[in-house]
Order: C-alpha cells, then structure tokens, then sequence
C-alpha cells in the first residue's frame, strides 16, 4: 500500500468514525469556525495523532536501553545483556561502582561472548576496567553482548582474598541506531 492509498484510507476511517457525531456547543456557538472545543476534543486529537503517525515516513533515531538499574555482582559472577542490530549502531555506557571496587566491562560479538562464557580466550569490540566509565562506541550490524564482570577473566580481579566482596554497579547502558 502506498503512502497516498494510506493516507485516503485513514482520513476516510476517521471520517466515518465521527460521522453523525454532533455536539450541543456546535449548535450553539454563535460563530461557526469558533475553536471551542468544550465537547469533543479527543475526535480532534485522534485525528492529529493519526496523521502524525502517517507523515512519520523518515526512520527516527532509536535508543533501546539494555541495563539501566544498580546490579549487585557477586565475587567471580557477570551481567550481561544480549541485541543484535541491522545497521550501524553506537553503544553507550556509564558506570560507577561502589567503594571503589573494579570490575570489566565489555562489548562482545556472538562468537566472542560464547568463547568468554566457557572460559576460552576471547577478544572484546570493547573492554574497560575500572571502577567507573562513560563512553561510547560505533558497531556494524551483527549480534552482541555487553557484560559487566566481577571475576578473573579480564584484567582486573575481584579484591576479596578471604571473603568474597560483591560490587555494587549503577549501569546505564544502550545502544542508538
């Protein structure tokens, strides 16, 4: 279907709809192209809204956020979260965890992500250590995973020596289109 076969469709949708509908301020508003939309404002929004959405013919910037929550990682555990992308994407994430502990934060492909997961050397599209980080990073199309990782398989390790000692992330991360 068209764009103008579409557009002809949804005004006569909206056409039919409120035929018939009629309102007491119609009738007695002394100026018939007065604004007075005492009775019946939501025909009017409908028809607003509907038409936004047909113009809307241009692909909009899309954010999807993956993690935006404080995570408590457990000594030698991760979080992680899956998306996969059909065009260029930028990932962006921001990160500060508590009391200074460091932990890896990574941008993985497929591949990379299930050679990490069964403890075989893997090389990360993105990786920083630390205890906070902001940043941003192009990718291609393709599948990903972005993991946060308190335990030994990147460069830092967790601190506890006797105990085990969680780290408490606040992460924000997403990816735009």
């Amino acid at each position: 279907m068209d764009r103008r076969q579409f557009l002809t469709s949804v005004g006569a949708v909206i056409t039919m709809s409120t035929a018939g509908c009629s309102s007491e301020s119609a009738t007695d508003s002394p100026n018939p192209d007065s604004t007075d939309d005492t009775e019946g404002p939501e025909t009017t929004t409908e028809a607003i809204e509907t038409s936004t959405q047909a113009r809307s013919s241009t692909p909009v910037s899309d954010t999807n956020i993956l993690i935006d929550d404080t995570i408590e990682l457990p000594e030698g555990e991760n979080s992680y979260a899956d998306f996969s992308v059909s065009s260029p994407a930028t990932v962006e994430y921001d990160f500060t965890v508590q009391d200074n502990i460091e932990i890896d934060f990574f941008v993985l492909s497929l591949g990379n992500f299930q050679r990490y997961r069964s403890g075989q050397s893997f090389t990360a599209i993105q990786a920083v250590d630390g205890s906070e980080a902001a940043d941003n990073i192009s990718i291609s199309r393709g599948n990903y995973y972005v993991v946060l990782d308190h335990s030994d398989r990147g460069p830092t390790s967790p601190p506890g020596q006797f105990e085990k000692v969680s780290a408490t992330v606040d992460a924000t991360i997403s990816y735009t289109i």
